[in-house]
Formats: structure tokens, C-alpha cells, sequence
């Protein structure tokens, strides 16, 4: 007798059911409510913008963010990072700044009218204390500020997932929008009970697990596969053995596979062993 292999629940911190849902204008109204939670703020409109940034590059390739909109004068740059890889800041404040550059070359003066603020959801991020970092352009005692309009907000993902694996129903009712992110379906519905924005989320994410179209665009083991590549091109593109060291510094204070930081650095077993 066979079996029917269950299908794969994709979690919204992946990044294809993120964008199907929070980079949809159908759903405009679950974005707005999300942002508003997050920046615990009012949101009163959202204009979505191009994700796709321009390089100024002919020969790079073009940089997709994960979620780009404007709205109450800001323009509010979102990724979700579901590895914590060593150029994870980097990149992403490639991406802030290059929108940044794009919006005050606008016009024929600098515009000085928005507010340009960078979240990331991040997981693995094994050094933070926090369920939030915020960051600004500061001197060194943070008595001047360099620039008043930036911000980089960084979540602790894992953290907020403690809240509800610890029953910590405090910080669960609170941090509900970040923790919703790495649930099961099951676990959803428990979540969403008595608040009517996960609920929807629940309800639209658990339609697009059972679309046959998206269950069919990848697997997990395949989206894995694709992360470990885009790791290892991004390394070798880097072309300095010193920044190929410090990404095996990295992985290997977190515990990774050898086999996986010989592949993605180039770097041979016995450069591996000295780092050791």
C-alpha cells in the first residue's frame, strides 16, 4: 500500500510566501498592519516601489530586495533573512544605500523630506541579546547625529520564537507578528486566535501552501541548495583569500559543516585546520 507524501508547509520567513503576500498590493491592507506593528506607528497609505534596484553597473546584475514601499513620508526597506551568512549587512546595506542614492537623485536638490528606515528579520543571530536593534548614524559617544533621517532596525527572529516555545504569553501577545513567521499551520491557528491580522495571514498563507502551482516551484532541500550556491558565488566573486577567511571564521564559530565551508570558501582542508 502506498502513500501519499504530505506536502511541504512552507513558513512565511521563506522568502517566495513573503513576498506573495506582504509584496502583494491584494494585500495591502495585511502590510499595513504589519508595518504599524513593527514601527508601532500609524500607517495611513503605502505606495509599493520597484524591487528590482538599478546597479549603475552594465555588467552587474540587478539587486532584488525583498520588500520595498514608501509611505507617511518613509521609505521603509525590508528584508528577511532566514540565514545569517557573514556578508549579511554588508549586502544589505548595499541594497539600503543604493535606494537611498536613487530617491535624493531626484529632483534637482537632495531630498530632505523622508525618512529612510531599514528593517531585517534575522534569524541565527546568535550574538544578539535583544528582540531589537536599532541603529542611526551617530559619533562615537552618540551625543551628534551624522544623519537624522536613516535607521536600521534589526529582529531577533529566534528570540521571538522562544517567546512561544517558553509559553511566554506576555511577550507572545506582543510579539505576535514576528513570531507567526516560523510557525506550522497547526500552530497558527493556536496563535491567531482572538486577533484578526494573523488570522488572515494564516488563512493566505495556508492557500498558498495548498496551491499546487506553488507547492510545485521548489522544495525545500532545492531552496537550501540555492542559498549554499548563491553563499559560494558570492565568495568566490569576493576574490580575497582574507575575506574567504573570515567567512570560514565565521561558520566555524557557529558550528557549520566543514564539508559546506570547504564548498563555499574554496578554501582547502589544511587552511581550514589552521583556523581551527
Amino acid at each position: 500500500m502506498t502513500t501519499t507524501k504530505e506536502k511541504e508547509f512552507w513558513h512565511g520567513k521563506y522568502n517566495r510566501p513573503f513576498k506573495e503576500i506582504f509584496g502583494n498590493e491584494k494585500y495591502e491592507d495585511l502590510l499595513k498592519e504589519f508595518l504599524q506593528r513593527v514601527l508601532n506607528q500609524k500607517i495611513n497609505e503605502i505606495t509599493y516601489l520597484q524591487t528590482e534596484l538599478k546597479t549603475g553597473n552594465l555588467v552587474e546584475r540587478a539587486k532584488t530586495v525583498d520588500l520595498l514601499v514608501k509611505t507617511n513620508k518613509k521609505i521603509i526597506h525590508v528584508e528577511m533573512n532566514v540565514n545569517n551568512p557573514v556578508y549579511l549587512h554588508l549586502r544589505n546595506a548595499c541594497y539600503f544605500f543604493n535606494k537611498i542614492s536613487s530617491q535624493t537623485k531626484i529632483g534637482e536638490d537632495y531630498d530632505l523630506e523622508y525618512e529612510f528606515i531599514h528593517i531585517d528579520f534575522s534569524y541565527e543571530l546568535k550574538e544578539s541579546k535583544n528582540i531589537v536593534e536599532k541603529y542611526t548614524l551617530t559619533n562615537e559617544d552618540g551625543s551628534k547625529t551624522y544623519l537624522d533621517n536613516i535607521e536600521i532596525w534589526e529582529f531577533n527572529m529566534d528570540m521571538a520564537n522562544s517567546f512561544w516555545y517558553n509559553k511566554d504569553e506576555k511577550n507572545i501577545k506582543k510579539y505576535k507578528h514576528l513570531i507567526m513567521f516560523d510557525l506550522d499551520k497547526d500552530d497558527l491557528k493556536t496563535l491567531s486566535n482572538g486577533d484578526d491580522f494573523v488570522a488572515k495571514y494564516t488563512d493566505e498563507l495556508t492557500k498558498l501552501n495548498n496551491n499546487d502551482a506553488f507547492q510545485s516551484w521548489m522544495t525545500y532541500e532545492e531552496d537550501q541548495q540555492m542559498i549554499l550556491n548563491t553563499e559560494k558565488k558570492m565568495s568566490y566573486n569576493e576574490g580575497q583569500i582574507d575575506s574567504k577567511i573570515e567567512i570560514a571564521k565565521k561558520m566555524l564559530s557557529r558550528g557549520d559543516d566543514i564539508k559546506d565551508i570547504l564548498e563555499i570558501t574554496g578554501l582547502s582542508n589544511k587552511d581550514i585546520q589552521n583556523l581551527q
